[in-house]
């Protein structure tokens, strides 16, 4: 499949855990393999029945037309985001941003967290 008709008898690549202790290797062999060709050729142009469908770049999945239709993701502003961040719209809602660090999270458990002579608020101290 990748021009190396000798690896399927290969020891080093017997079983699943044998590929994995030798997967640098493989990782070399596929590198080589693909870096002249397109996708399309690293995926087998179909030769290896991949029923996955489409192999698209995360960009190309959401520029479809078909993925767009579905109406799945929604823009959404993040404060430290320099754009607009496409997100699921079901079943994930985000009720407010994730926490930053000083942003109500000044203590560990109860103690407060101190900084130098700087003691920060805990709760309601």
């Amino acid at each position: 499949m990748v021009g190396q008709p000798g690896l399927i008898d290969d020891p080093r690549f017997v079983d699943d855990l044998a590929r994995g202790d030798h997967g640098e290797i493989l990782s070399d062999i596929m590198m080589a393999w693909c870096e002249p060709g397109t996708k399309r050729r690293c995926v087998g142009n179909g030769r290896c029945q991949d029923t996955s469908g489409s192999n698209l770049f995360t960009q190309q999945t959401l520029d479809d037309e078909h993925v767009q239709a579905l109406d799945f993701l929604k823009a959404v502003d993040y404060p430290t985001a320099a754009q607009s961040i496409p997100t699921a719209d079901f079943p994930v809602s985000m009720s407010a941003p994730g926490p930053r660090f000083g942003n109500g999270h000044q203590c560990w458990g109860n103690t407060p967290i101190r900084f130098g002579r700087t003691r920060l608020r805990c709760g309601s101290d």
